[in-house]
C-alpha cells in the first residue's frame, strides 16, 4: 500500500513539473508535502528507497524547481540510515545535488540539497563522492549568504561533515571556508547557523596549521561571545570545544584568557554534572589554568565551588573529569592550591569519589594527580588521611607502571607517607591488597623500612603468634630479603610449639638457650681470670712433704694426694699404680706409714715390733696396743 502511494505521490510531482497549471501545482504542493513525511517514517522508508532513482530524475528540475526541492528533502530524510545512504550514492544522486547548490541562499532546493548533502558526508564514501563533484566551492558560497538563511547552516553542516578526514578537510580551508564560518559565529548564541558554523570549526581544527587558520580569521571573540547563550545551548557547547582545541597553544590561551572568556566559562557550570556545556567548559578551564594569569583568573572567578560542584558527577561523568582536571592543575599554582586547601574538606571527598573509577577512568587519573600535588602540603595531608584517601589510591597500583593513574596514586602514597603511622597505614593496605609498588622506589623504600621494624620487634619480643604473623604477611608484602622472613617463621614455629604445650608467656628458663649469643661476643671483652682455686694454691698444702718410699710390689704411693684426702678420715685406700720395671725388690720394702704419719712428717722407720713413734701415735688416736706376742713377751 505505501509502494503504490509514494508512486501516485511521484507521478503528480512529474505531472506538476510537465504542466504547471494551477490545479496540478495545489496538487503536486500536498504530494511533496506526503512525500516529505513518508520520508521521515521508519516503516515507510524501505518503499521510498525503491523510488530513489525516481526522486533521483525530479533533481534535474533545477534551483528553481519546487519538485527538486522536495526530491531534495526526501533524500535527505533517507540519507539519515546507512541503507539509505548507500542507495542514494549507488543512484548517483550526488551530482544532481551538487547542481542544486548553484541557486542562491535564499534558494530552497540548494538548502535541501545542502542538508541531503551533509547527512550523505557521514560515510566515507560519501565524502569522496562529494569532493570530487567540486561541492566545496559551491557550499563556502553559500556561507556567504549570513546566518539568516537556512542554506548557510545546512552548508556549514556539510562543511562540518566533510572535514572529518584530513584530505577533506585541507581541502575546505584551501577553499576559504574558514572566513565565511567565522562570519556565521556573529548570529549569536540563538542563531542556528552559528553552532552549525561551530561544528565546523571544531573539525578543521585538527591540526596545529588549521588552528592557526582559525585564530588568524578572528574566531575567538565571537566563539567567546556565543558562551554567553544558555547552559544548554548548542552554539555554547560547541563554542566552548572549539575553544578547548583552540586553548593548546601560549598565544592563544592569553588571547582567551583577554578576551573575557573565563567568567562566560565558569557561569556555563552551573549546568551541572550531566550538562554537556558544563563539561566543555571545566575543560576549556583545565587548559586555560596551565598559565599563571589563567590560574589567578579561574580563582577570581570563584570557579573552584563551581567545579567542586561538579565532582558529584561521579566517575562516568565527563563534567566531573574534566573539572577534576581543572582543580588538578590548579593545585600546581600556589594561588589554586591555597584557594583548594581553603575549600576544607569538600574537595579532597570529592576527588576520593573519582579514584573509585579504576585506572582506565580519566576521572580517576586526574583526581589521584590532584592529591598528589595536594598531599605535599603538610597542612593537607591530615586531611587527606582522615578523608580516608589511602585504600583507593593503594588500589590504583594494581594497574602497575604502565597506567598514569598509578603512577599518579603513588606519588601520593609517597608525600603521605611522611611519618610512622600513616606509613603503616599505607603498609597494612598495600598488604591487604596485594598491590605492587616496586616500580615507585621512594615509597617501596619507605614500607620495606617500616616493615622490616614491626618485624625486628615482635620477633625481639617473641611471645604473641599472632602480632608475629600479622608481621611476617607485611614483611612479604613488600617483600623483605629471604632471610629474615626464613627466621621470622622459625621464630613463629618456637611460640607456637610453647604456646602448644600450654607455656604461655612463660618466661624460658636459662637452660633452654645459650646466653653467649655471636650477637653478644661482637665487641664484648674477654672475661678476667678466675682466682685461684685453694686446692691448688701453695699454702693449702703442708709444710713438709712426705718422700715417697718404696712399697711392696715395687709400686708408689703418691703421699700428698693421700695426705689431703684423709683429712677427712676417710681410710679408703688409693689405687696402687703398677709396677716400675725398675722398682725395688719385695723384700727391701719398708712398711707403709699411715697417712696421718705421713702428713705429720713422722718419719715411719720400723725400729721393731711396737716402735715407740708408732706406739705413741696409736695412744693418741685411743687404738689399743698390738696382742701380746706380736712383739712383746708374756709373762
Amino acid at each position: 500500500m505505501i509502494g503504490s502511494t509514494v508512486a501516485e505521490i511521484l507521478t503528480r510531482l512529474s505531472e506538476a513539473e510537465a504542466r504547471p497549471a494551477s490545479g496540478v501545482a495545489r496538487r503536486a504542493a500536498g504530494a511533496r508535502r506526503a512525500l516529505c513525511n513518508l520520508a521521515c517514517d521508519e516503516a515507510a522508508k524501505a518503499a521510498i528507497v525503491d523510488a530513489i532513482p525516481q526522486l533521483v530524475a525530479l533533481l534535474s528540475g533545477g534551483p528553481e524547481s519546487k519538485a527538486a526541492a522536495s526530491a531534495a528533502q526526501a533524500l535527505h530524510n533517507l540519507a539519515s540510515g546507512d541503507a539509505g545512504a548507500a542507495a542514494i550514492i549507488d543512484a548517483d544522486a550526488i551530482p544532481q545535488l551538487v547542481a542544486l547548490l548553484s541557486g542562491w541562499p535564499e534558494s530552497q532546493a540548494a538548502a535541501s540539497a545542502a542538508w541531503a548533502l551533509r547527512n550523505l558526508a557521514c560515510v566515507e564514501a560519501g565524502r569522496a563522492a562529494i569532493v570530487a563533484a567540486g561541492a566545496i566551492q559551491q557550499l563556502v558560497a553559500l556561507l556567504r549568504g549570513g546566518p539568516k538563511f537556512e542554506a548557510a547552516e545546512a552548508a556549514a553542516g556539510a562543511l562540518w561533515n566533510l572535514a572529518c578526514d584530513d584530505a577533506s578537510r585541507a581541502a575546505v580551508i584551501e577553499a576559504g571556508a574558514v572566513p565565511p564560518l567565522v562570519a556565521l559565529l556573529r548570529g549569536g548564541p540563538a542563531s542556528k547557523a552559528a553552532a552549525s558554523a561551530a561544528w565546523a570549526l571544531w573539525n578543521l581544527t585538527g591540526n596545529d596549521a588549521s588552528s592557526a587558520a582559525v585564530i588568524k580569521a578572528g574566531a575567538i571573540p565571537p566563539l567567546v561571545a556565543l558562551l554567553g547563550g544558555e547552559p544548554e545551548s548548542t552554539a555554547a557547547e560547541q563554542a566552548a570545544k572549539v575553544l578547548r582545541k583552540l586553548a593548546n597553544g601560549d598565544a592563544s590561551r592569553a588571547v582567551i584568557i583577554e578576551t573575557g572568556a573565563i567568567p562566560q566559562l565558569v557561569a556555563l557550570l552551573g549546568g551541572g554534572p550531566a550538562s554537556m556545556p558544563a563539561a566543555q567548559a571545566a575543560w576549556v578551564l583545565r587548559k586555560l589554568a596551565r598559565d599563571t594569569a589563567g590560574a589567578a583568573a579561574i580563582v577570581d572567578a570563584d570557579a573552584i565551588p563551581q567545579l567542586v560542584a561538579l565532582l558529584s558527577g561521579g566517575t562516568e561523568s565527563q563534567a566531573a573529569a574534566s573539572a577534576a582536571g581543572a582543580l588538578c592543575n590548579l593545585a600546581c599554582d600556589d594561588a589554586g592550591r591555597a584557594a583548594i586547601i581553603d575549600a576544607d574538606i569538600a574537595p579532597l571527598v570529592a576527588l576520593l569519589v573519582l579514584l573509585r573509577g579504576g585506572p582506565a577512568s580519566k576521572a580517576a587519573e586526574y583526581a589521584a594527580r590532584a592529591l598528589d600535588i595536594l598531599a605535599c602540603d603538610d597542612a593537607r595531608k591530615a586531611a587527606i588521611v582522615a578523608a580516608d584517601a589511602i585504600p583507593p589510591l593503594v588500589e590504583l597500583l594494581s594497574c602497575g607502571p604502565a597506567s598514569k593513574a598509578a603512577k599518579r596514586a603513588a606519588g601520593a602514597l609517597d608525600c603521605l607517607a611522611s611519618d610512622t603511622h600513616t606509613t603503616a597505614a599505607v603498609l597494612e593496605e598495600v598488604a591487604r591488597t596485594t598491590a605492587d609498588c616496586s616500580f615507585c622506589s621512594s615509597l617501596h623504600a619507605k614500607l620495606r623500612n617500616s616493615a622490616s621494624e614491626q618485624l625486628q620487634a615482635v620477633v625481639y619480643e617473641g611471645t604473641d603468634a599472632a602480632a608475629l604473623e600479622h608481621s611476617i604477611i607485611l614483611a612479604r608484602a613488600v617483600p623483605l630479603e629471604k632471610s629474615v622472613i626464613d627466621h621470622a617463621v622459625e621464630r613463629l614455629r618456637e611460640v607456637m610449639r610453647r604456646d602448644a604445650l600450654g607455656l604461655g608467656s612463660l618466661e624460658p628458663p636459662n637452660e633452654f638457650m645459650c646466653p653467649i649469643t655471636l650477637e653478644k661476643m661482637r665487641g664484648v671483652p674477654p672475661p678476667p681470670p678466675l682466682p685461684p682455686s685453694p686446692l691448688a694454691s701453695h699454702a693449702a698444702l703442708p709444710s713438709r712433704l712426705p718422700s715417697l718410699r718404696h712399697r711392696p710390689g715395687g709400686g708408689v704411693r703418691r703421699l700428698l694426694v693421700r695426705a689431703v684426702r684423709y683429712q677427712t678420715d676417710d681410710r679408703r685406700r688409693q689405687p696402687r699404680e703398677p709396677v716400675h720395671p725398675r722398682a725395688a725388690p719385695a723384700g727391701r720394702a719398708r712398711a707403709e706409714p699411715l697417712p696421718e704419719e705421713a702428713h705429720l712428717g713422722v718419719r715411719r722407720e720400723r725400729t721393731g715390733c711396737g716402735g715407740n713413734g708408732v706406739q705413741a701415735a696409736r695412744r693418741d688416736r685411743g687404738e689399743p696396743s698390738p696382742a701380746a706376742g706380736c712383739g712383746q713377751r708374756a709373762g
